[in-house]
């Protein structure tokens, strides 16, 4: 009776599988819906190929340009020990010919000859594989890189050219301040840790690989049912599933060895200490760098971002408010990075003035006086209902975005999240948890973080001791000293408050009903107009989504061509912008965009996104500056940060 009951079970499961198409049809359970009429004709598939292959595939009738991504889940942490920079360096060959296609410049010619975008891209965890281009060439342009992963050549001969390729771009990457501090943060890993992986690699490193290892590690992670597709066309659903079917059925499938990776990633000993860092360009930034226990590290109720999203949220009496007082800080950026399903960072990124130089130690107490609030206070249901809110807005209301960045960013996501439902949850937290919120806010301790200064370190007085290997970053570690990580403790900060209720947060969008007028985009409506003035409206005839876009254009005599005039009207523009910048941030967080900035004889004022709280928004910023001065001490602060932008 069991060995029926198997065989019955695995007759029916082979029968999810059409024999007549070769693909399992995946219920799509994401439930979102896009309001967005411009994209009202737009229908989505979900398919799994026999060799287990997922196949995201989208149909837009105004598409302008098709494209595809593929997602390897293999990147620099899949590879060898003895061979780092594997991953990388297949990503590079796998452009280097097929047995369908075997030129080495094929692949490249066809596409840049069919005005096409082409990249690829090697992270932790994946490798994403895209291209645009006319529509018209699409299949052709997919067969190509379906070959990719069905037949690649890997010529001896075109390794040795590559590892040329390589060497290009990571002498590209020396000057960049991103890629430096993230090799230093790889020396300040854990060496059972594959992030500590040289991951780009160089032609000394990668010349050691013998080609038989290159492609044994190539058909051991590049395996159908370990990647995604994502798909973007005009054309119909029926023709792109077949199209995909055509294409990819031919995927090999295997097993894939499993991965290992130790639950940390840096070493205890760097937690509570500073690490200094000489920047290649002229920066001054702090960031407090702080890794997850790995129970936080999976986050379908987005936690960790509505932590991130109510310490940066910009209102009266917010982190950055406070910050800006004492002329400490020009910007706050708080991120969350999720590096896999047991590993996550929280950052507080803090772009310094000069003052903020003097005074890091103080800057550093503020952010956790902010964070000590929270643990006191919590984080409301209110800010994640306003965070959720607006997650679903933005997906609803979504602009119809460049084809290749489209489908590189649906194929980098697709496998973090069940396919059943994705985007949904990769979008919308899935509930409020404020256990969870309090219990990752206890990790959130200063000897629990590290702490990155990149600057001139002249402005520091701090002789740097140590040389990164790769790209020779210098920097330096000093342990914090016990009594001012325990006077950060629990530092608390009255005029640090957790955010009030968004005022700015839309509760009911809806257009404007229809009306007889004739204005267009072409031919805009004159509404009013004096002596001082005139005023336009132009309707939106061709998108119809809840949203405006308000220029006012000021005029004035003191407006000319004299450079001092030009440095006035930008230091104005600073100033105004630091007055309102509680309003300004927290109309961000509620999808409404303000900007100033200055022509050669106009200043400009423009208000863009949703419509419904645009009108008070108007009226505050109007208020304000009819009401604007700054003082003395304000005017040098603007002034010398003015300076640093010039």
């Amino acid at each position: 009776m069991k060995k029926l009951l198997i065989f019955l079970f695995c007759f029916i499961a082979s029968l999810s599988f059409c024999n007549e198409t070769g693909y399992q049809k995946i219920e799509d359970q994401s439930n979102l819906t896009i309001l967005n009429p411009f994209l009202a004709n737009r229908k989505i598939s979900k398919i799994q190929l026999s060799n287990g292959l997922k196949a995201y595939i989208i149909s837009d009738k105004n598409a302008d340009r098709s494209a595809a991504a593929l997602a390897v889940n293999a990147g620099y942490w899949n590879d060898p020990l003895q061979y780092e920079g594997m991953a990388h360096f297949c990503e590079h060959m796998l452009f280097k010919g097929s047995k369908a296609y075997p030129s080495e410049t094929e692949y490249f010619h066809f596409m840049y000859d069919n005005s096409a975008n082409v990249n690829a891209f090697t992270s932790f965890d994946k490798t994403v594989y895209g291209f645009s281009i006319h529509n018209e060439i699409f299949k052709e342009a997919l067969d190509r890189l379906s070959h990719f992963f069905i037949d690649p050549l890997f010529k001896e001969g075109e390794i040795a050219k590559e590892l040329y390729a390589v060497d290009q771009e990571h002498s590209k990457n020396i000057e960049n301040d991103g890629w430096r501090f993230f090799m230093i943060l790889k020396e300040l890993s854990s060496k059972d840790h594959p992030f500590s992986k040289f991951s780009t690699g160089t032609s000394e490193t990668l010349s050691k690989i013998p080609p038989t290892e290159l492609r044994k590690w190539y058909e051991n992670y590049y395996n159908a049912n370990n990647m995604a597709l994502v798909v973007y066309s005009p054309l119909e659903l029926n023709e792109l599933t077949s199209l995909v079917m055509e294409k990819f059925e031919q995927v090999p499938n295997k097993p894939i060895e499993s991965l290992s990776i130790p639950d940390t990633i840096f070493t205890e000993e760097t937690k509570g200490h500073f690490i200094y860092i000489k920047p290649f360009a002229d920066l001054q930034e702090i960031s407090l760098m702080f890794e997850l226990p790995k129970d936080f590290a999976s986050d379908e109720d987005k936690s960790l971002e509505l932590i991130a999203y109510t310490l940066q949220r910009g209102q009266s009496y917010s982190l950055l408010e406070s910050l800006k007082k004492e002329q400490l800080a020009e910007s706050v950026h708080v991120s969350v990075e999720t590096l896999s399903q047991k590993h996550a960072l929280l950052s507080i990124g803090i772009e310094l003035t000069n003052q903020g130089i003097k005074n890091t130690d103080l800057v550093i107490q503020r952010c956790f006086e902010a964070i000590n609030n929270l643990k006191q206070t919590g984080v409301p249901e209110y800010i994640y209902s306003e965070m959720k809110k607006m997650s679903e807005l933005n997906y609803q209301y979504q602009p119809q975005i460049d084809a290749f960045e489209f489908v590189m960013h649906h194929a980098s996501d697709l496998s973090d999240e069940d396919f059943s439902t994705y985007p949904r949850k990769t979008i919308l937290p899935t509930s409020y948890n404020p256990k969870k919120i309090s219990a990752i806010l206890e990790t959130l301790t200063p000897k629990m973080g590290r702490y990155f200064l990149a600057c001139d370190p002249k402005k520091i007085n701090i002789t740097l001791e140590k040389k990164e290997k790769w790209m020779e970053a210098e920097y330096s570690i000093k342990e914090v000293a016990k009594e001012k990580l325990s006077s950060w403790e629990n530092a608390l900060n009255p005029n640090i408050k957790t955010p009030e209720i968004n005022p700015f947060i839309p509760s009911k969008l809806e257009l404007c009903p229809s009306t007889n007028d004739t204005a267009t985009f072409d031919k805009p409506l004159k509404l009013y107009e004096n002596e001082k003035g005139v005023l336009f409206f132009a309707k939106d005839n061709k998108y119809l989504t809840p949203e405006i876009s308000w220029h006012f254009t000021i005029k004035d005599a003191l407006f000319d061509l004299n450079p001092k005039t030009y440095a006035l009207k930008d230091l104005y523009v600073k100033a105004l912008f630091e007055k309102l910048q509680s309003t300004i941030f927290s109309a961000e967080s509620a999808g409404l965009r303000v900007k100033f900035f200055t022509e050669s004889f106009d200043f400009v004022l423009q208000i863009d996104g949703y419509s419904e709280k645009a009108s008070y928004l108007l009226e505050e910023v109007l208020n304000q500056i009819k009401t604007f001065s700054m003082s003395e001490s304000e005017f040098d602060t603007h002034k010398n940060s003015l300076t640093l932008d010039y």
